[in-house]
């Protein structure tokens, strides 16, 4: 009898673990970073149904526009919130002891690149109460934490940039006094200065100094993403990276960016390195490189950023060097890919071929 049923029992339970298995399906990321909207907020959505782009990741000032949020939503794109942390011209221009500083005692300033120290208890604070009243108001689908590192103008830092050369941030006296009482160090009497502090540090707990800064950051997007979960439990989180792979610069990625790569993998949803290969005088084979040296690191939510348009060169990039990037961001198994930025791609009709495939 059992045998007679059998069959039915068998294809039951196969179309019941194909559901569960479709059910848990994420689609492949296809997004754009967009900071202001070159067309109206109705033809921008409708050119991204064209297109295929079902994610955007995007600044306050559109996210805060409630027409693109209720198009976004009917169309099923999914909206990240651009949320820059330690980057905050503002706050610096309002308070100006927040400023980080290098190990020289200058301001962490490079061009248009302005960083506040990130130890700094009080602004951390106000960070995380932002990042609340805005999920909270604006309700986004994700919130894409942005410059939440230490300072270093990375986008001038070309394959042959002396790593001598990176800035050492920060080196504030709130960093060195928060050292010395996280570890409970004890100096000299004679070391008032920070300067002192400072050299005894590096000369003789260097080790120690290293993982203090990597924590500042590490707990920052940890205390970023308890906040959000709190406020919409099913936020997603994008982190974005510094394009530097462990040996690049002398291992820089942990040393001057401080970005624990495999740690802050396990707080995010995505890890999205800005592999911006035109501004960094790269090839487009280096974007495979980078998502594969990730992955090797245990970064498995790997989430390619590529360039689209001119930045900070003259030169022309062009579409056949821009579709070579795409397919090097795809060539490994990756969670999708974004491009920087709609503003640029909007323009430019011969790029936006190149994605036209990834539907």
């Amino acid at each position: 009898m059992m045998n007679r049923f059998l069959p039915i029992l068998i294809f039951v339970f196969s179309t019941l673990c194909l559901c569960s298995c479709d059910s848990t399906h994420q689609t492949e990321i296809l997004g754009v970073k967009c900071y202001e909207l070159p067309d109206s907020p109705e033809n921008t959505i409708a050119r991204w149904n064209n297109l295929g782009i079902n994610t955007a990741y995007v600044s306050e000032d559109i996210a805060e526009n409630l027409e693109f949020r209720k198009l976004a939503k009917a169309s099923g794109i999914d909206v990240y919130l651009i949320f820059p942390v330690f980057y905050n011209p503002e706050a610096l221009k309002a308070d100006s002891s927040l400023w980080a500083r290098t190990s020289d005692g200058e301001r962490a300033k490079a061009d248009w690149v302005e960083f506040v120290c990130p130890s700094r208890k009080d602004y951390r604070a106000s960070v995380v109460e932002h990042a609340k009243d805005m999920v909270s108001t604006l309700k986004p689908d994700g919130l894409s934490i942005d410059f939440i590192r230490h300072f270093v103008f990375w986008e001038m830092v070309g394959p042959n940039f002396d790593p001598n050369r990176l800035p050492d941030a920060c080196c504030c006296s709130n960093c060195i006094d928060g050292f010395i009482t996280e570890t409970g160090m004890a100096l000299s009497n004679e070391m008032y200065s920070s300067e002192e502090k400072l050299w005894f540090i590096q000369e003789n707990h260097s080790q120690q100094w290293q993982k203090y800064k990597e924590r500042l950051i590490t707990t920052m997007v940890s205390d970023l993403a308890q906040a959000v979960k709190s406020i919409k439990p099913d936020t997603k989180l994008n982190l974005h990276a510094v394009p530097w792979r462990a040996d690049d610069y002398n291992g820089a990625s942990r040393t001057v960016t401080c970005q624990n790569l495999p740690e802050l993998s396990k707080m995010v949803d995505y890890i999205s390195p800005m592999c911006y290969t035109h501004m960094l005088y790269r090839s487009a084979e280096w974007v495979d490189s980078l998502v594969v040296d990730f992955q090797k690191q245990g970064v498995d939510n790997v989430l390619p950023c590529i360039q689209v348009g001119l930045s900070y060169r003259s030169e022309e990039f062009t579409p056949e060097a821009f579709d070579a990037c795409v397919t090097s961001a795809r060539k490994s198994q990756v969670n999708g890919l974004v491009l920087w930025s709609w503003e640029m791609l909007a323009k430019d009709l011969k790029k936006q071929k190149s994605i036209e495939g990834i539907k």
